[in-house]
């Protein structure tokens, strides 16, 4: 792990000598105003109070450490004071470029400011907000870094882990982000392979080049940025373009980001490409259609009450569906039938998802006697257990009746 997360732009220095100071040591209250040297040291005390402070010489070596310096690392005051700084890096991060280069920086009295990680007594890793700051003698030389620190262990564990999950979207996600304007900022690998372009090919384009022109000039397109400008979120399934035309869709979620004024500053969209799911999707609905428009269907649940029924079904038993939903099954059912061991046997096997299909004499609205061929199918949901019986029907009334006249006349 790097030793620093964040480096920032140095200052220009501080402490600058007073003119006739001696040479190696810092300006005394005869060399300037002594209420301005006054102010200097209480700012100085106010930040030890609320900062952790340490104190080392040039070559690196402890000279001085405040008590929430030592409540941060779990050290004492002689555990630290001669030691050298390197005591609080771990041995990856002291042979690393980076820990090399801050070093080389503080002896050429730089400041370094930025967020470091490192080690307490225990061998626990914290991370630190700091300011690594030389401090000048008369002849313009540090003689001495002074370290101004604040414990920020958890927010970057915070921000770590939210990084980590933001990472494994972006691995398995096509992602993209818009400006509010709906120009394209960035895009990931997945993404730009999906459409077929290049990042340099739509980077600064707006999002409506993946619509068709038709969307494009709708109302109902317009007012889809109009609610992300607004900072409310959407999702669904979208019809999308790749670069040589063809149709995908993608199952999207368009996230407006915020800054701290509460304005939306730009706009992620993760998505998964489900044109092959929606196609057969597309398919079985198409066959599912087909079959309710030539077949009487009801929907029942485990326990026998209707939930849904189609035109045909309700046309074959004279009833409206307001008069169905929410009865039991039996309500087509011979009285004498309905308290058979028979009966109850046939919903318990429905329940256990067992298949059931036949020849059923059935009783419509007034009485009206009702034949079927007829399909009783358990539903399953995704942990395979039943939830539902769909029974598709055709109408065999007339059939029946003509068979049995026949079989009248033969006898």
């Amino acid at each position: 792990m790097a030793n620093t997360r964040k480096t920032k732009v140095s200052p220009s220095a501080i402490n600058k000598p007073a003119t006739g100071a001696r040479p190696g040591r810092p300006r005394s209250a005869a060399s300037g105003n002594s209420q301005e040297l006054a102010d200097f040291q209480n700012q100085i005390s106010a930040l030890s109070k609320a900062q952790a402070v340490l104190e080392t010489s040039m070559d690196g070596k402890i000279i001085a450490v405040n008590e929430n310096f030592l409540k941060i690392t779990g050290y004492t005051q002689p555990e630290l004071i001669g030691q050298d700084r390197n005591i609080l890096a771990s041995l990856a991060d002291r042979s690393s470029q980076e820990y090399i280069t801050q070093n080389e920086k503080l002896g050429r009295g730089e400041f370094v400011l930025g967020q470091f990680k490192r080690m307490t007594k225990s061998g626990k890793e914290i991370w630190i907000d700091g300011s690594y700051c030389p401090v000048m003698g008369a002849d313009n030389k540090p003689y001495k870094i002074t370290l101004f620190c604040t414990e920020i262990t958890a927010q970057v564990e915070h921000s770590n882990d939210f990084e980590d999950q933001m990472m494994a979207i972006y691995r398995v996600r096509n992602t993209v982000e818009y400006a509010p304007d709906g120009t394209v900022l960035m895009a990931n690998d997945l993404f730009l392979r999906a459409y077929g372009y290049t990042l340099d090919e739509i980077k600064g384009k707006h999002h409506s080049m993946f619509v068709d022109p038709e969307q494009r000039n709708s109302s109902e397109y317009r007012a889809f940025w109009e609610k992300l400008g607004r900072g409310e979120s959407q999702v669904g399934q979208y019809k999308r373009l790749t670069r040589d035309g063809s149709v995908i869709w993608s199952q999207s979620n368009y996230n407006p980001s915020m800054n701290k004024d509460g304005k939306v500053y730009k706009i992620v969209n993760f998505g998964t490409d489900v044109s092959q799911l929606r196609a057969k999707t597309g398919d079985l609905e198409g066959q599912l259609a087909a079959i309710y428009k030539s077949q009487a269907v009801i929907q029942f649940g485990l326990d026998g009450k209707i939930l849904e029924a189609n035109e045909n079904f309700l046309q074959t038993v004279g009833y409206s569906m307001n008069e169905i939903k929410g009865q039991h099954h039996s309500m087509f059912i011979d009285p004498a039938y309905r308290q058979t061991t028979e009966y109850r046997l046939f919903w318990e096997k429905l329940g256990r998802g067992e298949y059931e299909t036949g020849q059923y004499s059935r009783i419509g609205k007034g009485g009206k006697e009702i034949w079927i061929q007829a399909s009783y199918n358990p539903i399953f949901d995704l942990d395979g257990k039943p939830f539902k019986v769909v029974k598709y029907a055709t109408d065999i009334t007339e059939q029946v009746k003509s068979a049995d006249m026949l079989k009248a006349a033969v006898d």
